[in-house]
């Protein structure tokens, strides 16, 4: 878990594994509760430079469990790029500092 900003912890992920030929997947994404920002968390895919899924706003110690991508994914390995925004939780949504982690996106 890096430390983004003073306060802000982003969770870390080595793998994703999502169902396959589906848009509507289980993942498990999680804004922790000591977090004092919303999080907006995309999944962009490098190699096709698209993104397949954004998250609505995610308040601190909330967790998201089912989300639909933008497509389907065939089955098979992917490089993914997990991308947090975060935003202050007032009348403004000041964007803060983001932050992006690298994984593997498993389709199965």
């Amino acid at each position: 878990t890096g430390n983004v900003e003073a306060g802000i912890q982003i969770p870390g992920y080595k793998t994703i594994i999502v169902a396959a030929g589906t848009k509507d997947v289980s993942v498990e994404l999680v804004n922790p509760e000591e977090n004092n920002v919303y999080f907006e968390i995309s999944f962009y895919l490098p190699e096709t430079k698209e993104t397949i899924y954004t998250s609505k706003l995610i308040s601190p110690g909330q967790t998201l469990y089912d989300i639909t991508l933008e497509r389907e994914l065939e089955a098979g390995e992917y490089p993914l790029t997990v991308q947090y925004k975060t935003y202050s939780m007032d009348e403004e949504y000041t964007p803060r500092n983001g932050a992006e982690v690298n994984c593997t996106l498993i389709a199965q």
